[in-house]
C-alpha cells in the first residue's frame, strides 16, 4: 500500500534531455519517500536509505552515537543473525555496501548483480526492522569507530572542521563532536554507570522512523516491479511520527553575535583564509548562494583572484555554502595563501568587502543571472549518466529538501530570478558578524589553546567592531569589475551521425615521425561532447629527478598563467587539465564538442609560447617545496603505496630526491629546461566522442600550427618496466618511521606478485580477479570486525603495467605492524585450509558470475569508456574488447585454477611465492631492533631495487593492427 505523491509527479519529474531512464516518486502508507529508477541497461542493481536523523541527534554525553549506531546495524540482524551476513552476501554476489553519518542525516547504500537484488532489498530492510545490537558486536566494534577517528587525527580537514564546531553555542548541535571515539562512547559513559548497548538501543527507538526515510532504487527492472520490492520489503518499517529534528534547534544562534579571528596551527605546510558568514537558508529555487558564490569566485579577467595572483599574495579561491541546514547556513570565501600573502591576510579581507560592495553596485544584474540559468540547464540537459550508486545516494540524501518534480533538477537549476532576495543576502553579507580563520604555523607559539578532541593548537580573539565598519565601508579595488559576457558558452548542441554505429575501437588516421592520432566517434552516448586525450612526449622530462621538479614548475606555472583565461570554459562546460605522464606532459579536454577546439587552440598556444614570471616562480617554487614537504605528513598507508610504487617501477624517481633538488633550482635553469622540454617531441593523441574525422584534422591542425618541435626516435621514448621479486616464502621487508612524530597509525602493505601476464592472456587475468574477490570480504571481516585491527583494512587485485598481483593494507592504531603481518599470514592460512579448498561449487559458481556481472556492465559514461581506451593506448596493449574477452574467460574460470594459483603464490609454502611488506611504524610502535621476522630486511630502497631482475615489457600482438 503506498500513497503516491500523485501521478502527476511521475509524469512531471524533471529529467535531463537525453536520460533513458525511467523515474516514479511515491511515499509509502508508513511514510517512506520513494524514488525509483529503471534503468535496464544495467546489470547490477543499487540501493540507497537516507535517514534524516546524524551527529545532530547525539545526546550530550555521547558525542558520535549516530555515526556508531550507523556501524552497528551493519552488525546482524533478528532474521539474518551473523555479522557478516550482509557484507558476505553482497560480496558473493559482486556487490558492495557502506554507510556515512553526517550533521543531519545517515546514509546507507549497496550495488549487487541484479538477480541477487530482491534478497539483497530483504537483507537490508531488515536494519531499519530488527538490528540486533549484541553486546559482543557493540564491544568489538567501538574499536573500529575508535580506529576511524585515529585515521583523522592528523586530517587539517576534519581538525578544522572539529575546531570549527567548538566555536559553536553548546546549546547548538555545531557545537558536537560527531564522529565520536572510544573514550567519548566507551569510557566516559562506564565511568557514568551508561549502558552504550542500552543507549544505542533507545538512539535507533526513539530516532529511526520511517516518516524520516528516503529510498532511491535502481536497477534494470519495470518501475512496476521494483515498485512491489519496495512494497514487500519496507512497508514493515514502523512510522513513530518522528518530527523533523531541526525543529529542535531552530532559532538556536550557532555562534556569537561578535565578529572573530581564529589562528589554527595546522599539521602540513599550508596557509588559508577562511571568511565566514552566518545567513539564513536559502530556498533553492532562486540559487542566490551559487550566483554570489559564483560573482566572488570567479578567476577570469577583473575577478578577485586575478587581483590576489598579481600581487602573488594568493594561488586559489573558492566561495561556497559550505551547510546549508534548515534554518541557516554557512557562507564560505576560502583563500589559498602564499608566504607573502600571509603577510597581508587583513589587506586581503578588506579586498573582498570590496568586492562585494561592487556587486552591490553592479553585480545585481539579471543578465548575469540568466547566463548562469542557461549554463545550468545545458549542464543539467546534458550531463553524463551519473553511476547507479552515487545516484543513489545522493538522491536519497537531498530528496526531502524538493517536490517530487525536481529531485533530480533542484540542487543545479535556477528557477527565479528575485532581485530583492540577492539584494538582501548582500546586504545580510556586510552587516552579519565575521568569523575569520587563518590557517598557519607562523606564530603558532602564541596560540595557547588546545581542543579537546583532536588535539589542534590554536588562539582566538573578538575583532574589534570598528575594525569590521571599516571593511565593510571598503570600495572596490579599480582593477576589479563584474564578470563579462561568457564567449564559451555552446551554441551549437547537435550530435552528429557516425558514419559506422557500433564501431569500438578507434581508428589510426596517422601514424609517422611526429603524431600517431587515434579516434573514435561515439554512438554509444549521443552526448554534444568531445574527450581529447593527448601525451606530448618528451624525453628530458624524467631524464633525472632535476629535470621532473623543473618540468612540475613548468606544468604548475602553465597552469597558473591559465586560470583567468580559462575560467569562463570551464564553467561553460568545458574542462582541461595539464599534468605529468610517464616519459612526458598529457593534455586533458573535455567538454561541449562546439567550444572544444576554440579551448584547445587557446591552451596549446599558451604551452608553446609560455614564458616564465620571475614573481610567480618564486610563488610557485615555494608551493612546490610545500607539497613534497607535506608528503611525509600523509595517511602511512599511502606511504606504504608510495613505497611499494618506487620499488616496482622502473623509472621512477624518489620524492626525497625532489626535495634536495627544488631548493637549488634558479629562474634562469626553468627558462632553459622549458626550451628544451618543447625542443624534441612526439604527441600521441586520442579524439573520442562527437567529433568526426574532419574535426580531428582540425584539432590536429591547431598543435601543427602552434607547437614547432624536432620529432624524437620511437627507440628514445620513455617506457615504464616493472621489478621481478625474487622467489622467497617470508620476502622482503622495509620498515620506516611516520615522520609526522604525532602519527599514532602504523600501516602495513603485504604485496605478492603473481607474475607478468600477455596483454591478451584474459585467463589469467580473470582467475586473479576471482580470487581477490573470494578474500575481500571475509579479510575484512576477520582482521577488522572480528579482530579489530583497524577501521581501514583492504585487500584487491594489482595490475603494474603487465604484472599482476594481489595486495593487502591494513592500518592500525593499536597493533604493531609486525602482529598485523602475522594476522594476515594467519589469515591467508585459514582462508586457503577452512574457505578456500572447501568452497562448494555453487559458492564459487556466485563469485565468478558476480564478477561477470560487473564486466558485463556497459560503461556508464563517455569519460569511461575514453579513459578505458586511453590507457590501452598508453599501455601499447590495443585490447579495446578487454571487458568482453574477459566476460568470456570467465566461463572457463575453475575452482581448481583459483587454488593452484593460490597454492602457488600465496601459500606459505608456495613454490613461486613473491613477498614484499612495507611496515610504516606510527609512535604508538617505534621502530626498535630486530623484527620477529625471517623476512629479508631492506635497509636501502635504491641498494634493494637495483638488484631487482625487470619483467620485460610486453607490447601487444596486435598493437596497430588492433586499430
Amino acid at each position: 500500500m503506498y500513497v503516491s505523491k500523485n501521478d502527476e509527479a511521475e509524469r512531471s519529474l524533471r529529467i535531463p534531455k537525453l536520460d533513458t531512464r525511467q523515474y516514479r516518486a511515491l511515499v509509502l502508507e508508513n511514510g517512506i519517500s520513494v524514488l525509483l529508477v529503471s534503468d535496464m541497461e544495467l546489470h547490477n542493481a543499487s540501493a540507497s536509505m537516507n535517514v534524516a536523523v546524524g551527529s545532530y541527534s547525539d545526546p550530550v554525553d555521547l558525542p558520535g552515537l549516530a555515526h556508531f549506531c550507523e556501524h552497528m546495524l551493519f552488525l546482524g540482524t533478528e532474521k539474518y543473525p551473523a555479522e557478516d551476513s550482509y557484507k558476505r552476501f553482497l560480496r558473493e554476489n559482486g556487490g558492495y555496501g557502506n554507510a556515512y553519518t553526517v550533521m543531519e542525516d545517515t546514509n546507507y547504500y549497496f550495488w549487487v548483480a541484479a538477480g541477487a537484488f530482491p534478497e539483497a532489498l530483504d537483507r537490508f530492510a531488515q536494519f531499519f526492522i530488527s538490528p540486533l545490537f549484541t553486546q559482543s558486536a557493540t564491544e568489538r566494534e567501538i574499536n573500529a569507530v575508535d580506529s576511524e577517528h585515529h585515521m583523522n587525527l592528523q586530517s587539517d580537514l576534519q581538525r578544522a572542521f572539529r575546531l570549527h564546531g567548538s566555536f559553536a553555542s553548546h546549546d547548538h548541535p555545531f557545537s558536537k563532536f560527531g564522529p565520536g571515539n572510544k573514550t567519548s562512547l566507551w569510557d566516559n559513559p562506564r565511568e557514568k554507570r551508561i549502558s552504550v548497548r542500552d543507549e544505542l538501543l533507545r538512539f535507533y527507538k526513539n530516532n529511526y522512523s520511517s516518516n524520516l526515510m528516503s529510498l532511491v532504487l535502481v536497477a534494470p527492472e519495470r518501475l512496476d516491479s521494483l515498485e512491489k520490492l519496495v512494497r514487500s520489503n519496507f512497508a514493515d518499517i514502523e512510522n513513530k511520527s518522528i518530527p523533523p529534528r531541526s525543529e529542535q534547534y531552530e532559532g538556536i544562534p550557532i555562534f556569537d553575535a561578535r565578529s572573530m579571528l581564529v589562528h589554527i596551527v595546522p599539521v602540513k605546510e599550508t596557509r588559508e583564509l577562511l571568511m565566514r558568514w552566518v545567513l539564513p537558508p536559502f530556498d533553492y529555487r532562486f540559487k542566490t548562494d551559487q550566483f554570489i558564490a559564483h560573482l566572488i569566485g570567479h578567476k577570469g579577467k577583473g575577478s578577485l583572484l586575478s587581483l590576489l595572483i598579481a600581487r602573488h599574495w594568493a594561488n586559489e579561491l573558492l566561495v561556497r555554502t559550505s551547510v546549508n541546514l534548515d534554518h541557516l547556513s554557512l557562507f564560505d570565501v576560502s583563500i589559498e595563501l602564499s608566504q607573502e600573502g600571509e603577510n597581508h591576510y587583513l589587506e586581503i579581507v578588506q579586498l573582498v568587502y570590496g568586492y562585494l560592495n561592487l556587486i552591490k553596485t553592479h553585480g545585481v544584474n539579471r543578465n548575469l543571472w540568466e547566463e548562469c540559468k542557461i549554463m545550468a540547464e545545458v549542464a543539467f540537459d546534458y550531463r553524463e549518466k551519473e553511476d547507479r550508486t552515487a545516484l543513489g545516494a545522493r538522491l536519497a540524501e537531498t530528496m526531502r529538501k524538493y517536490p517530487a518534480e525536481h529531485y533530480l533538477c533542484g540542487p543545479l537549476l535556477h528557477f527565479e530570478f528575485d532581485e530583492d532576495i540577492l539584494v538582501e543576502t548582500l546586504e545580510s553579507l556586510n552587516a552579519s558578524p565575521l568569523y575569520v580563520f587563518l590557517t598557519s604555523k607562523r606564530g603558532e607559539e602564541e596560540c595557547d589553546s588546545v581542543e579537546e578532541w583532536y588535539g589542534t593548537s590554536y588562539s582566538a580573539k573578538n575583532l574589534e567592531e570598528e575594525q569590521v565598519e571599516e571593511w565593510r565601508r571598503s570600495s572596490w579595488d579599480e582593477s576589479l569589475s563584474i564578470p563579462r559576457p561568457n564567449e564559451f558558452i555552446p551554441a551549437d548542441l547537435s550530435v552528429l551521425e557516425a558514419p559506422k554505429p557500433g564501431t569500438k575501437s578507434p581508428e589510426l588516421l596517422r601514424d609517422d615521425e611526429s603524431y600517431r592520432i587515434h579516434h573514435l566517434m561515439d554512438s554509444q552516448f549521443r552526448l554534444p561532447k568531445t574527450n581529447l586525450m593527448v601525451i606530448i612526449e618528451s624525453p628530458c622530462v624524467y631524464s633525472s629527478p632535476r629535470m621532473f621538479v623543473l618540468s612540475s614548475l613548468f606544468i604548475s606555472m602553465l597552469n597558473d598563467s591559465l586560470k583567468e583565461s580559462t575560467y569562463d570554459s570551464r564553467i561553460a562546460g568545458l574542462r582541461h587539465v595539464i599534468t605529468h605522464a610517464t616519459g612526458g606532459i598529457l593534455l586533458m579536454f573535455e567538454g561541449f564538442s562546439d567550444r572544444l577546439e576554440k579551448l584547445v587552440s587557446l591552451v596549446v598556444e599558451r604551452f608553446a609560447l609560455f614564458k616564465p614570471d620571475m614573481g610567480r616562480f618564486e610563488v610557485m617554487r615555494e608551493s612546490l617545496k610545500e607539497q613534497y614537504d607535506n608528503f611525509y605528513k600523509e595517511q602511512p598507508y599511502q606511504l606504504a603505496m608510495y613505497t611499494l610504487g618506487y620499488l616496482l617501477e622502473h623509472p621512477r624517481w624518489h620524492i626525497d630526491a625532489y626535495k634536495q633538488e627544488i631548493s637549488q633550482i634558479s629562474f634562469p635553469e626553468l627558462e632553459e629546461s622549458i626550451v628544451r622540454m618543447r625542443s624534441e617531441l612526439f604527441v600521441e593523441m586520442l579524439a573520442h566522442g562527437n567529433i568526426d574525422a574532419e574535426g580531428v584534422d582540425g584539432m590536429v591542425s591547431v598543435f601543427e600550427q602552434k607547437l614547432k618541435f624536432r620529432p624524437i626516435r620511437r627507440a628514445e621514448r620513455l617506457r615504464q618496466v616493472i621489478s621481478e621479486l625474487q622467489v622467497s616464502p617470508e620476502g622482503s621487508l622495509y620498515r620506516t618511521t611516520a615522520s609526522n612524530p604525532d602519527e599514532s597509525n602504523s600501516a602495513v602493505l603485504v604485496y605478492f606478485e603473481f607474475g607478468p601476464i600477455s596483454p591478451r592472456n584474459f585467463h589469467a587475468a580473470c582467475v586473479a580477479g576471482v580470487l581477490a574477490q573470494m578474500i575481500r570480504e571475509p579479510c575484512s571481516n576477520q582482521l577488522r570486525t572480528v579482530e579489530q585491527l583497524g577501521y581501514m583494512v583492504h585487500s584487491s587485485m594489482t595490475k603494474y603495467n603487465n604484472v599482476i598481483g594481489l595486495q593487502f593494507i591494513v592500518q592500525s592504531p593499536s597493533s604493531s605492524p609486525q602482529t598485523v603481518n602475522d594476522r594476515i599470514e594467519a589469515f591467508l592460512r585459514t582462508f586457503e585450509e577452512s574457505v578456500l579448498e572447501p568452497m562448494p561449487p555453487e559458492q564459487f559458481k556466485k563469485y565468478v558470475e558476480g564478477l561477470r556481472t560487473f564486466k558485463s556492465e556497459k560503461d556508464g559514461q563517455l569519460s569511461i569508456l575514453t579513459g578505458r581506451i586511453w590507457t590501452e593506448i598508453l599501455n601499447d596493449t590495443f585490447v579495446y574488447d578487454r571487458k568482453q574477452e574477459e566476460e568470456k574467460a570467465l566461463e572457463q574460470v575453475t575452482h581448481e585454477n583459483v587454488v593452484d594459483l593460490f597454492r602457488r603464490c600465496l601459500s606459505r609454502k608456495a613454490g613461486e611465492r613473491r613477498k614484499l611488506s612495507v611496515h610504516v611504524h606510527g609512535n604508538q610502535h617505534p621502530v626498535e631492533g630486530e623484527p620477529e621476522t625471517t623476512a629479508t630486511l631492506i635497509a636501502d630502497l635504491d641498494l634493494f631495487k637495483s638488484k631487482l631482475h625487470l619483467h620485460p615489457r610486453i607490447v601487444s600482438e596486435d598493437h596497430i593492427r588492433a586499430s
